[in-house]
């Protein structure tokens, strides 16, 4: 018979409870990260649609997609504030990609 997480988890030092606690809430968070980044500046996803200047439903799909353009994201990151970073890490460096935000930084210098 199957049992619940709860009966499975029941003896475990409360070290180890608060360990997995925490790595299912980081689980969660990672998987809604966009919706929670948009929450903690305290925007509904209709104040950030009007932000980008699209609909509502486009911003609820942006934050369910696994897959996103790079361009997309960045948008989204900077209508709340923030400024997209992308690393590439190997075991003796870290590498700065600067090719995609230098393109969205020209295109916002050209725009009117």
């Amino acid at each position: 018979m199957a049992k619940s997480f709860g009966e499975l988890t029941k003896d475990f030092s409360e070290e180890r409870q608060a360990r997995i606690k925490k790595g299912t809430e980081l689980l969660v968070m990672e998987h809604d990260l966009l919706a929670t980044l948009r929450k903690d500046q305290e925007l509904t996803q209709q104040e950030l649609a009007d932000i980008l200047e699209i609909r509502q439903a486009a911003i609820s799909k942006i934050e369910s997609q696994e897959d996103i353009l790079v361009r997309t994201l960045e948008k989204y990151i900077r209508a709340l504030g923030g400024e997209l970073e992308i690393r590439a890490k190997f075991p003796d460096k870290v590498v700065a990609l600067t090719q995609f935000t230098k393109r969205m930084n020209s295109e916002e210098a050209r725009a009117p």
